[in-house]
């Protein structure tokens, strides 16, 4: 689900999406993992992995990143 209503805006995956979004932005592209823990880091210390992939996905399928030699990247 992209917005529950019953859960914190933190969990969402359009919130996840938006902070995968700003740090792909400040970087060229960063390894899945390396953005997963910097997300959990910086925005989100109780993400699940799941929301995490749920939001990568999202933004897969809205053309907003993609993988390239093996790094996730921000698309212009």
């Amino acid at each position: 689900m992209l917005i529950n209503k019953d859960g914190k805006p933190v969990d969402s995956v359009y919130f996840i999406a938006c902070c995968i979004l700003e740090e792909l932005r400040q970087r060229e592209s960063m390894s899945i993992e390396e953005l997963y823990l910097e997300i959990v880091n910086k925005y989100n210390k109780k993400l699940k992995y799941m929301d995490y992939s749920l939001s990568l996905n999202f933004l897969f399928l809205i053309d907003k990143i993609e993988l390239y030699k093996g790094e996730i990247r921000h698309v212009y």
